[in-house]
């Protein structure tokens, strides 16, 4: 066991490593600090907040290319958050796996095409966000982040989940637009406490009928995909607000669309939507629901024969 004063010793020496490592003068703040830090990240460039004697919270960024992290970074064992967004990294260290206390982690606009396994060792772990990266598969070990809340994986090359995926019992905000899915991932049908769910600007051609299992589901996105044919299951969900599906192949909606009482917004531009769906949206439409479809050369609310 490693005592409290060797603890704070070994904790400056891991900042003075990481200004080797990365090149970079690292801005000591203190606790004072710790709402302005999460509050105002853009200000706090390369540096790292102590608080009660530990680090943190730590931030580098515009780390040049080539660059990677020293092992000795999982040993900030009171280590909360973590932005490393906006560097040219290509590998994270596996002692990542070490950092026990983090609950945010922010990988945004890197080079990385995976992640370590360790990343299932993050059981305290609430946001990960993996945006703008060249992610071609996720590790099974993913499903041990029991704890996670949020998981941003936009804008990447990935067409699987893993099976591990339905594990994220917590997970209430998952974004995977911009990648190559070509099939759904049912295994997001057994993510129960979503409330914001977008899977747009991908191939998806059909939809699985287990979405009405998402019963707290508010924000769906599925514009700009290559759906033709749209579920039952999708007039189902009993809480949903937002439903984008701009941007598809879809010609008719089903009568269940009818029940969504809590709609207040269902976008269909750009679909080649069929006038026999007139008396559909015209229901949504004497709940209060806002509707757009028709398209940019037909104009607005208007249909195909």
């Amino acid at each position: 066991m490693i005592s409290h004063d060797n603890l704070l010793l070994e904790e400056r020496r891991i900042i003075q490593d990481l200004e080797a490592s990365t090149d970079k003068e690292l801005q000591f703040y203190d606790e004072n600090f710790d709402h302005y830090f999460s509050r105002h990240p853009e200000a706090i460039i390369n540096g790292y907040m102590v608080r009660n004697k530990y680090v943190h919270k730590l931030r580098l960024m515009h780390l040049t290319e080539g660059t990677s992290l020293p092992e000795s970074i999982g040993d900030l064992r009171k280590l909360k958050e973590l932005w490393l967004n906006n560097n040219q990294l290509r590998t994270i260290p596996q002692s990542i796996g070490k950092l026990e206390s983090l609950e945010f982690l922010n990988l945004n606009y890197n080079n990385l095409r995976n992640i370590p396994e360790s990343i299932g060792d993050l059981r305290t772990l609430k946001t990960l966000k993996l945006y703008a990266n060249t992610l071609g598969s996720l590790p099974e070990t993913i499903g041990q982040l029991t704890s996670l809340e949020r998981l941003s994986l936009v804008d990447n090359s990935l067409s699987l989940l893993p099976k591990t995926f339905n594990f994220l019992k917590k997970l209430n905000f998952l974004d995977i637009a911009k990648n190559n899915f070509k099939e759904f991932p049912v295994e997001v049908c057994s993510l129960s406490s979503l409330v914001f769910f977008s899977i747009s600007e991908n191939q998806i051609n059909t939809l699985p009928d287990c979405l009405d299992n998402l019963t707290f589901l508010k924000r769906l996105f599925l514009e700009r995909n290559k759906l033709s044919i749209i579920p039952e299951s999708l007039g189902h969900l009993n809480n949903v607000e937002e439903l984008w599906l701009n941007n598809n192949n879809i010609q008719m909606l089903p009568d269940s669309f009818t029940g969504l009482k809590t709609l207040k917004s269902l976008h269909l531009r750009e679909n080649p939507l069929k006038s026999i769906n007139l008396s559909i949206i015209n229901a949504l439409q004497a709940y209060g629901v806002y509707i757009s479809y028709g398209s940019r050369t037909k104009g607005p609310n208007t249909f195909s024969d």
